[in-house]
């Protein structure tokens, strides 16, 4: 990897840091991103479990208790769980509304 030209340095020393750092972002971001694909995996499945069933495709009580969950954890852990609540909202959002598409509601059908 190369240094990046805001990298203003040129002491070796640093620049290895930074690129060993760097590469442990990019890892942790691909293991993100294997989590959020079996999460949302898992979520569609609870999605057709719910629909073969005839129950809604939204559950308002749960959604909000897995985003304060994940706020309070966060907290814990002495990440900002601000940040964290609006994470878990957009990405529970995203979730409801492919579980919506494929239950095959519009938007006017949608439990409030």
């Amino acid at each position: 990897m190369t240094a990046l030209p805001q990298d203003e340095t040129s002491d070796p020393e640093v620049l290895n840091a930074l690129e060993e750092y760097r590469a442990q972002i990019d890892h942790l971001d691909r293991e993100m991103m294997d989590v959020l694909v079996r999460r949302f995996a898992v979520a569609r499945k609870i999605g057709a479990l719910k629909s073969s069933a005839g129950m809604g495709v939204v559950s308002p009580a749960r959604a909000a208790m897995v985003i304060e969950r994940a706020g309070t954890v966060a907290e814990q852990k002495g990440l900002d769980g601000v940040f964290v609540r609006k994470f878990y909202t957009l990405m529970l959002d995203v979730i409801h509304a492919i579980d919506y598409a494929h239950a095959g509601k519009s938007d006017d059908q949608k439990e409030k």
